[in-house]
């Protein structure tokens, strides 16, 4: 007979995992399948989780450094916004984009950038070979899906790509 009381400790996250394992497939099914309103929305509600998961993860782990996710909640929440807007500016006669929306977009990003730069420069030191070798995989990965992916959708948008 064990003397722990309680769950194993590698039991204890299956729950969540698999609850989050299955909200994800349907996520992706709805957005798979529906139509742009829905596609619009399933975007919105999973950007949404996200930044809630991000703040709750800082809190339940009790983080003592909690820039980069605190960067990388508000880089997320900016860029819902600018998908928000997008999404009703096609929808609402006289909404427009540009301008604010760009803005808001570059500050997404560059909060997102700058969480990503606190945790790389964090690890650098330890193993700068790793972010060699992680920043090689990243452009190998990302140069053929915007090639082969992202960039024929957009032409066939009518979207430049330039």
């Amino acid at each position: 007979m064990s003397s722990r009381a309680g769950p194993s400790r590698a039991l204890a996250g299956r729950p969540a995992t698999v609850t989050l394992g299955v909200a994800s497939a349907l996520v992706l099914a709805a957005y798979l399948a529906g139509p742009a309103p829905l596609r619009a929305a399933m975007l919105l509600v999973s950007s949404t989780v996200a930044i809630l998961a991000l703040g709750a993860g800082v809190r339940l782990n009790r983080l003592t450094d909690r820039r980069p996710w605190t960067l990388a909640a508000v880089g997320l929440a900016l860029l819902t916004v600018v998908n928000a807007w997008w999404y009703l500016s096609d929808r609402v006669s006289g909404w427009s984009t540009g301008g604010l929306t760009d803005l808001l977009q570059i500050a997404g990003y560059l909060a997102m950038l700058s969480a990503i730069l606190l945790v790389v420069v964090r690890h650098a030191p330890h193993d700068g070979g790793g972010v060699i070798d992680a920043a090689v995989v990243g452009v190998a990965v990302a140069a053929p899906l915007w090639e082969f992916v992202m960039r024929p959708r957009l032409l066939a948008a009518g979207h430049s790509t330039v």
